[in-house]
């Protein structure tokens, strides 16, 4: 199974960014491949925050907009909510002590806690903050 992040998605959303198309075109693509995929839930959070905020985007999409386009994803082409599991703490607290890292990347930790513990294999992502997480095997799709 495979995952996307925040960032994936938010391109793929809004086309006031370059990597629009390609996001659009790499979403569309997992979506035809007909294997199961999900969305981690801090993801869906963080999507929603990112492209209705003013601060973020000079044109910020409307809340009924953001929510549809993650309903559609779910309804009518079969992502998944990944969600913490009943294990969570536990498998947090090992990527934590294992990666060593701290601060802001434990948002990261803990996507990746939520992917290990669905058994995820491939996280699409253009964050190289996955890195700190080898066993995690992240890909930026929208780059070669």
């Amino acid at each position: 199974m495979k995952a996307v992040d925040t960032n994936i998605l938010v391109y793929a959303f809004h086309a006031d960014f370059e990597q629009h198309p390609t996001a659009l075109k790499i979403l569309k693509e997992l979506i035809g491949q007909g294997e199961a995929w999900g969305i981690p839930s801090p993801c869906i959070h963080e999507f929603l925050s990112k492209v209705t905020r003013k601060s973020y985007l000079s044109n910020p999409a409307r809340m009924t907009d953001a929510v549809s386009f993650i309903e559609v994803l779910f309804e009518r082409y079969g992502a998944f909510i990944l969600d913490e599991s009943v294990r969570h703490f536990q498998s947090l607290a090992e990527i934590l002590l294992q990666s060593g890292v701290t601060g802001a990347k434990v948002h990261d930790a803990r996507i990746a806690a939520i992917c290990r513990d669905h058994g995820i294999r491939e996280l699409l992502t253009a964050d190289r903050d996955f890195s700190y997480f080898p066993w995690l095997n992240s890909r930026n799709p929208l780059i070669g």
